[in-house]
């Protein structure tokens, strides 16, 4: 595998991704009730500065028409449900759980490049959509709690996973396939944007008061978004200078950054089949790449 340009941006968007993810956990846990929306809205709002700013400066906006609006609001409303899901993910469950999950969404990238992007996998990969379809239900059962939780087994937080999951998959993949027409910044402001004025109007929606509280953790919030935002930005300029198939999984090895400080400074336990799980997964997004 060579180390081109758009591995090494595409593996800096899952060094963004993984700490952003690390971040929003635990400023989600000190927001209280609604604090999954609260974290959504403000990251989101500071994560809007870098994309906007390149955005102007870099003459993207000059491409914009009126008739990219249904593709960049597509987007758009697969990234907020995304995001909504995941948020609500991490609320209920262990984010070193959650995270790998969320993750896996390159194998529905990859498997939609191959069907519709005429992109080819190559045994490695092959082996990587395996270790991935083992991954997930591993990470998701928590086998020595198994008598007792409720919902067959499932770990708090799973179902929220596989939507954020399945969601992102579609997105990327139209991300990857719409860009080549749009440039690599538009769908981004598109996305950016329209997950932003969603969330808005479904915190107005419930009466959320999103100053509340949250004045001690604007410096986590602002640092969340700007490395989401980042993480969005460099995957999508990855995507430009290479495959789909390569880039998705390359950026989606953020749990492994996760899943370390989480265990290092959240003190989360995983069970030992769901070890095997976040090793797989890991490791099936890495054979992705090759």
């Amino acid at each position: 595998m060579a180390l081109t340009a758009g591995i090494m941006v595409g593996l800096a968007a899952a060094l963004c991704w993984g700490v952003a993810d690390f971040l929003a956990k635990t400023i989600i846990d000190r927001l209280g009730a609604d604090g999954d929306l609260k974290a959504l809205f403000w990251t989101r709002l500071f994560g809007l500065i870098p994309v906007f700013t390149l955005f102007f400066s870099t003459g993207a906006y000059l491409g914009f028409s009126v008739g990219i609006l249904p593709m960049l609001l597509t987007l758009g409303l697969l990234n907020f449900s995304a995001y909504y899901a995941f948020y609500r993910g991490i609320k209920k469950g262990e984010v070193s759980i959650v995270s790998p999950i969320v993750s896996s969404s390159a194998l529905v990238t990859v498997l939609l490049g191959v069907l519709f992007m005429g992109e080819v996998l190559d045994a490695a990969r092959l082996a990587g959509v395996i270790a991935l379809l083992i991954g997930v239900p591993l990470i998701s059962l928590d086998l020595q709690r198994l008598r007792v939780a409720r919902m067959n087994g499932l770990s708090a937080g799973t179902p929220e996973a596989l939507i954020a999951m399945l969601c992102w998959g579609i997105m990327w993949a139209l991300v990857g396939s719409w860009g080549k027409g749009l440039g690599w910044l538009l769908p981004i402001v598109g996305i950016r944007t329209t997950t932003f004025l969603l969330v808005s109007a479904s915190s107005a929606a419930k009466g959320l008061r999103l100053g509340e509280g949250i004045s001690v953790a604007l410096p986590v919030l602002a640092a969340t978004g700007l490395l989401d935002a980042s993480g969005y930005l460099l995957s999508s300029w990855a995507m430009s200078t290479e495959l789909v198939s390569i880039v998705a999984p390359l950026s989606c090895t953020f749990p492994a950054i996760t899943v370390l400080l989480a265990i290092r400074f959240l003190k989360e336990r995983l069970a030992p089949n769901q070890v095997a799980g976040v090793i797989a997964t890991i490791a099936g997004v890495v054979l992705l790449s090759r």
